[in-house]
């Protein structure tokens, strides 16, 4: 069983691997993602500070702004829908 230190070294490890890999294969990964309406951030894969956590940390700050926009959406259809009898 490794440390929680070591698994975070290694999930690290696994993470910039996979970029290095899709930053070498974006040429040929594009287009087969283009087919099915999804693309590969190039900046996120060019940028050598990005770490495993701060894509967690900008993937949360996502998921609220996603949420937040979902309650006032769902706040309005409820204003809308007539009330139930």
């Amino acid at each position: 069983v490794f440390r929680y230190a070591d698994r975070r070294r290694v999930v690290e490890y696994a993470y910039q691997h996979a970029r290095r890999d899709l930053r070498g294969r974006a040429d040929a990964i594009g287009p087969l993602l283009a087919r099915h309406g999804l693309s590969l951030r190039r900046e996120a894969l060019d940028d050598d500070k990005r770490s495993f956590h701060t894509s967690l940390d900008e993937m949360d700050a996502a998921n609220r702004r996603v949420m937040s926009e979902l309650g006032r959406v769902l706040d309005r259809l409820e204003a809308l829908l007539p009330v139930a009898r």
